[in-house]
């Protein structure tokens, strides 16, 4: 197995700014308006007093307007997380899975309908890549990913993505950016890179015709390493 210190942590993708619509105000239960400053009503007093309370509830109204806006945009412009319907086995792996079962996922494909997963190649050599749009380790290694897939397929290697933490369009644009021709399956809430135990992307993992883990990679792999990890795939089926 080969590990490297990771390039981008799953902490590295910044969350939605959380707005609070709910700000508590200052507020009279009786008249709703913000309550006026204490002070003696006579004759003059009183008749400035009225102008008085309506600033104060016109500025009530307009912090209120104000604080919804911003809370109907907030949450227009936070990041947008697909509504996919993901499944994957219970089994979880830890941090070096050499020799273990790999979990067996489903998920929306991120291209063209239905689902796929690990499930689907059952038999065959498979090399899953966990990966974001976001990520610049994982634009440093989409064309030796790409490469790699084209000249391992005759040999009945199958490459599947796993996007994860991500939205669709950009990541359809970056499979057209980099040239990406294999399959890539959504996983907006990293519930398939839980089970194998994902701290940071990319990370690339070796699984054998019988299902077992070979090798994990984390970081941007080379090509080297790819078709050295691959072959030790194929050895121990």
């Amino acid at each position: 197995m080969t590990l490297q210190t990771m390039d981008m942590s799953l902490s590295d993708l910044p969350p939605a700014d959380s707005l609070d619509a709910n700000e508590a105000f200052p507020f009279d239960s009786h008249t709703g308006s913000a309550p006026a400053a204490s002070a003696v009503v006579d004759g003059a007093s009183g008749a400035s007093e009225q102008p008085a309370k309506r600033s104060k509830a016109g500025l009530f109204v307009f912090i209120a307007v104000a604080v919804g806006a911003v809370a109907i945009f907030g949450v227009a412009l936070a990041p947008s997380r697909a509504s996919v319907a993901v499944s994957v086995d219970a089994a979880t792996l830890i941090a070096d899975p050499t020799g273990m079962t790999a979990p067996v996922f489903s998920a929306d494909r991120l291209n063209g309908p239905g689902k796929t997963g690990l499930g689907a190649y059952g038999g065959k050599v498979v090399v899953v890549n966990f990966w974001a749009s976001w990520c610049d380790p994982c634009k440093q290694e989409a064309a030796v990913l790409g490469a790699a897939e084209k000249k391992w397929r005759s040999r009945g290697v199958v490459f599947l993505g796993v996007n994860s933490r991500d939205t669709t369009a950009p990541a359809r644009a970056f499979e057209q950016r980099y040239g990406v021709a294999y399959e890539s399956v959504v996983d907006p809430n990293a519930e398939i890179g839980q089970h194998y135990y994902v701290t940071g992307f990319p990370e690339t993992y070796f699984i054998s015709k019988s299902g077992k883990v070979v090798a994990k990679f984390v970081s941007s792999i080379d090509a080297a390493t790819l078709d050295a990890d691959i072959q030790a795939a194929i050895n121990a089926a």
